[in-house]
């Protein structure tokens, strides 16, 4: 067992530790993969939600979605390093979670990509110096965001905009929005590169996107409440 509110995790490199992200306890707890077992759990900021490794396996960034920050942790010492601050977000209703909520490292390790949640943005973090390079708005509620395979480009969700941003990372502009089905959350592309595979809680559904042709092609029924995708590679 982990914490309260288990909600995401992330492999380190070697496969040898999985961090399990513990959004009701505001901690990460670190499993031995060999010994299925925790073996430590590290303090983070406010309902941290998700987390990725930097390319050499050195540090972990973990989204708080309940205080706009990244937290870095330096996974040899298991602690927190660094806290990063992210833009603002704000919402009428306390309830919702409005800070810092999907994360990606770009292929090469040169880059963290955070989605800013109601910031309405996604930041692109320098991954060596743990410090802010740009932020790219995009649309209400940006939820998730992940780095296509060549590293070229950054698709971002925007919950209340029912969209997709697609993001240039070189021009670190826009590019342009894909119009989708209702509340995208979690996405992930295809190793080719193609086509993006997003869940939707409001349909219930996994909505297909041809990323070329810039539109949703397929939408397909799954039920109970899917808030996650990810490609087996």
């Amino acid at each position: 067992p982990a914490d309260k509110r288990a909600h995401g995790v992330a492999l380190s490199p070697d496969g040898k530790e999985l961090y399990v992200i513990n959004v009701g306890a505001d901690n990460v707890s670190v499993v031995d993969v060999d010994q299925k077992k925790v073996v430590a759990n590290i303090g983070v900021g406010k309902a941290p939600a998700v987390a990725v490794f930097s390319k050499d396996g050195k540090k972990v960034f973990v989204t708080n979605g309940g205080d706009q920050g990244i937290s870095v942790i330096d996974a040899k010492k298991r602690q927190v390093v660094k806290t990063v601050s992210l833009p603002k977000g704000f919402h009428v209703d306390p309830k919702l979670t409005v800070g810092a909520m999907g994360v990606a490292r770009s292929p090469e390790g040169r880059y963290v990509l955070v989605a800013n949640g109601f910031g309405n943005s996604i930041s692109i973090i320098d991954a060596a110096k743990d410090q802010i390079v740009t932020t790219i708005p995009t649309g209400i509620e940006a939820h998730d965001v992940v780095v296509s395979p060549d590293g070229k480009f950054a698709y971002g969700t925007n919950r209340l905009s029912q969209s997709i941003s697609v993001i240039d990372i070189k021009a670190r502009k826009v590019l342009h929005h894909i119009q989708v089905s209702q509340k995208p959350d979690i996405i992930d592309v295809s190793p080719d590169g193609k086509w993006a595979f997003v869940t939707s809680r409001e349909e219930k559904a996994l909505l297909v996107v041809d990323l070329a042709n810039r539109r949703q092609v397929e939408t397909i029924p799954l039920g109970g409440d899917p808030h996650g995708v990810a490609f087996l590679k």
